[in-house]
């Protein structure tokens, strides 16, 4: 589980992230107005729960995708 997360500002995203989720929720749920971030935060959240995982670390490069599903 995700309690810090931070995300510095590139091309690709519009915005800057640092958040501190307690540890003792099991469901969070991001409000907010339109355009300030929600879903690029998920969108990062989620590429950087996927390239770190184990899969992505394999040392003889034989990782696929269609390993994951």
């Amino acid at each position: 589980m995700i309690h810090q997360f931070k995300a510095k500002k590139m091309a690709e995203l519009d915005f800057e992230f640092d958040i501190t989720l307690t540890s003792d929720k099991r469901v969070y749920c991001f409000i907010g107005k339109n355009g300030i971030g929600k879903t690029q935060l998920l969108e990062q959240m989620v590429k950087s729960l996927l390239f770190s995982h184990t899969f992505f670390n394999a040392k003889d490069n034989t990782a696929t995708y269609t390993g994951l599903f």
